[in-house]
């Protein structure tokens, strides 16, 4: 059976270590963890900071700046973001199966149309609303991804615009840029709570409920 757990934890280092211990717990329990954090900049494994985001303006705007276990691109979480990650068994990992239950849950909600795209994201029209990416490790497989409800987009692009002073050219993975959106612009009424329920209701079929 699969738990559900909510984090009333806002600090990105903090929710990133409940992650990664659940990812590495012995024995196993397959999980679905939800959390928001405060203002960061969470890089991909294998990417350079001074390539992906604007770190000058970070320290100066107190955004943190964390590397994750997964690859995938740079995102940028505030409390106006929802993130969920699937901790499974590696035997048990399909990457259309979960992302599936996600898009289930944005349909539930209102958002028609919203689908998978490159790089396991999930568009709707011509804008990114939500991104995920994956680690593996031994028998335990972690998918995690974000969902832009009412980030502020302002901020998003001044944290994630590279400072013309550091540019360089380096051997790192590089972030694709693309045009995003909050579904808050598609439904007003939406909240971080009512999408992360509607994801709760669609993944039923994967579990039982808990929390922290």
């Amino acid at each position: 059976l699969m738990q559900i757990l909510f984090s009333s934890e806002t600090d990105p280092a903090l929710n990133a270590a409940i992650e990664e211990q659940l990812f590495r717990a012995s024995p196993l329990q397959p999980t679905l963890l939800f959390y928001r954090n405060t203002p960061a900049v969470l890089l991909g494994r294998n990417q350079n900071p001074w390539q992906e985001c604007n770190l000058r303006w970070c320290r100066n705007n107190g955004v943190s700046i964390l590397r994750r276990l997964s690859g995938g691109g740079t995102v940028f979480h505030d409390l106006g973001n929802l993130n969920y990650a699937f901790i499974i068994a590696r035997d048990d990992y399909d990457q259309q199966r979960y992302l599936r239950c996600i898009i289930s849950a944005l349909q539930a909600v209102g958002i028609d149309g919203a689908r998978i795209c490159d790089h396991f994201s999930i568009w709707v029209g011509n804008h990114k609303v939500a991104g995920s990416a994956f680690a593996l490790s031994g028998r335990a497989a972690l998918l995690h991804g974000c969902i832009l409800v009412k980030t502020d987009l302002e901020q998003l692009r001044l944290a994630l615009h590279q400072d013309p002073r550091d540019h360089f050219t380096a051997t790192t993975v590089a972030s694709v840029r693309v045009p995003v959106k909050n579904l808050s612009e598609i439904n007003r009424a939406l909240s971080c709570a009512s999408v992360r329920d509607a994801i709760c209701r669609a993944a039923q079929s994967l579990g039982s409920e808990g929390s922290i």
